[in-house]
Order: C-alpha cells, then sequence, then structure tokens
C-alpha cells in the first residue's frame, strides 16, 4: 500500500502534476526534488570536487573583488540570499556588504535550518530570518516586507543569487524571475561558456557525487509521491547540448521496470530517462542582456582571471 505524500504537504493536484511530468513521453522531475537533507550535503559534496569549478572561481572573485562589489550595491541593505543552502558564500559576502538583515531562502530541510543557525551564531549582531519556501516560480517579497515590519525605513533590497543557480532556468524563464524580482540591488553568479569536456568532467566526476546526487531525487519522490524507486535501477546522465548552451542530467532506467504509486503504475523500458536538471552557460553579453530585458541597470560583471566563471552587480529603479 502506498501512501499519498501525505506527509510531503502537497495538494493532490499538486501530485498529480507530478507524476504527470514522469509519465510523459519525455519524462522530467522539477529540480527542487535534488533537494533535500540528503540532496543538500551532497551538493556541498560536489562543490569540493576537484573538476566542479564553479563554487572555487566565486569564492576567489569575493576575495579578489568584493569591495569593488560592494562599492556598487547599495549600503546597509535587506541581503535576501536565494538557494542559502549551507550558508557559506553569504558568510563570505557579508563582512564586506555589510547587510543591515540577512533572509536566507530556501527549501526545507534540516539542513537549511542548521545553516541558517550556525550562520547567526557567526554573526551575532546582524538580524538574520529564514524563509523556507519553494521560489522556483517566483520570489514573494512580501514575506520579506513583513519581516521588516511596517517602518518607513525599511531596508533597501539586495539579492543574493550565487552558484549560477539562475542557469536552471531557461533564459525566457530567468528575464522573467528578474524582471518581476522587486529589487533595489542584485548580486548573481553565473557559470560560463567553456569546452564541452570541461563541462562534462564536472557533471560525471569519477566518485559518483553526482550521481548519487541525481539519484537521491528518486528517493524524495518515494517519501513525498509514495512511488517504489529503486536506485539501484536507475543510471545517472549528464551531457551537453551545444545548440542550448546547457547541460543537461537525465537519470536512465537500466532494465524495463514498473513503479507504483498512489495513482496507479507507471512503466520504464530499459534506457527511458527522466530529465532532472538543465544547467544554462552564459557568455558576459547574453546573460548582460538578460539583466537589461529583466529591466536593471549599472551593470557590473567581475570575471574569474581562467573566464571559467562571473559574477554580476546590477540595480533597479523601484
Amino acid at each position: 500500500m502506498y501512501s499519498k505524500g501525505a506527509d510531503s504537504g502537497m495538494t493532490e493536484v499538486e501530485i498529480k502534476k507530478v507524476l504527470n511530468g514522469i509519465r510523459a513521453e519525455k519524462a522530467s522531475l522539477p529540480t527542487r526534488y535534488l533537494y533535500d537533507n540528503l540532496g543538500g550535503i551532497l551538493f556541498e559534496a560536489i562543490t569540493e570536487l576537484p573538476k566542479y569549478n564553479a563554487t572555487r572561481d566565486e569564492l576567489d572573485i569575493f576575495r579578489e573583488k568584493l569591495d569593488e562589489i560592494a562599492e556598487v550595491l547599495p549600503e546597509k541593505a535587506c541581503l535576501i540570499d536565494l538557494g542559502a543552502g549551507s550558508c557559506r558564500k553569504a558568510a563570505h559576502v557579508i563582512p564586506s556588504l555589510q547587510p543591515s538583515r540577512y533572509v536566507a531562502v530556501d527549501l526545507p530541510s534540516d539542513f537549511f535550518v542548521q545553516s541558517v543557525n550556525s550562520l547567526e551564531n557567526k554573526f551575532p549582531d546582524l538580524t538574520v530570518n529564514s524563509l523556507s519556501v519553494d521560489f522556483s516560480n517566483g520570489f514573494q517579497v512580501d514575506l520579506v516586507r513583513k519581516l521588516q515590519g511596517n517602518s518607513s525605513n525599511q531596508e533597501p533590497l539586495v539579492y543574493f543569487y550565487p552558484g549560477s543557480t539562475i542557469g536552471n532556468f531557461k533564459p525566457d524563464e530567468s528575464m522573467n524571475f528578474l524582471k518581476n524580482l522587486k529589487a533595489d540591488g542584485i548580486l548573481v553568479g553565473v557559470d560560463l561558456v567553456k569546452p564541452p569536456e570541461v563541462l562534462l568532467a564536472a557533471y560525471n566526476d569519477s566518485l559518483g557525487v553526482t550521481a548519487a546526487f541525481n539519484r537521491n531525487a528518486l528517493l524524495h519522490l518515494n517519501r513525498d509521491l509514495g512511488t517504489n524507486f529503486n536506485v539501484e535501477l536507475w543510471g545517472h546522465e549528464a551531457i551537453y547540448n551545444d545548440k542550448k548552451s546547457r547541460i543537461e542530467m537525465y537519470l536512465v532506467s537500466l532494465k524495463d521496470q514498473i513503479i507504483e504509486s498512489s495513482h496507479g503504475e507507471i512503466a520504464f523500458k530499459k534506457d527511458q530517462t527522466i530529465h532532472t536538471e538543465n544547467s544554462y552557460k552564459f557568455t558576459i553579453d547574453s546573460f548582460s542582456e538578460i539583466l537589461s530585458q529583466a529591466g536593471f541597470n549599472n551593470l557590473n560583471s567581475f570575471v574569474h582571471s581562467t573566464e571559467r566563471y562571473a559574477m554580476f552587480t546590477a540595480t533597479k529603479d523601484l
């Protein structure tokens, strides 16, 4: 007997939507299923892998350029960390940006709660808040306004969006997401276009950490939707789609199999795939165009010495 995702807090409509995505001819899964307690820990491990350079490049930029970055962003701001995860990157930027308030935003998990508590202990004089929400369909700034109170002296809103997480959206989705942000400023990281072999090495590590991260989504599904996926029967695949300038991650069925769920059976043939994530890669010009179309101005790019990664700052007139 399979549960109906009672512990997930999902509505019947949400459950059916996810299951319909898995049943589709080109099966897919919302990226949020990669991130739970174990997923958060595995992703942190990925950032330490020798061939996954994005996080190290980003931290290099912080060390070398953070004072310059701070000069072009609003002072004494409310720093909203989208996809905060371990809050490790926030700990690097807070001393230089000197926000008056820090708001960590991520999907609910014990890992996220522990991370926020750790950061709060590190900066006892900073007002620290957290929001456990899925912002993939847009971020509701009213949640932050409630934390700020109704004072006429509300802090400027500066969004911190590191890790090239913006690359999980399609370019038009990225533009719309950024356009709808009520923001005075933004600090966002993007992974730049590079040779396919370099990108593929980062997503197909020899230790199998990325594969475990990908397959863990199936365990998350089992808890939320009452499915009975066996992770041992699924492989990991990452390819580079040169036409769309993105890495695509898939789970690959290793045999013909039947998955049971609270809403009936789902059949998979051997080698059939479930699309779990995209990670778009940008040029300086292509991401500058996205920011401009989203209504941001005063754009600045801070590019790593290897030209593999960049941080952008921009402001918006509200």
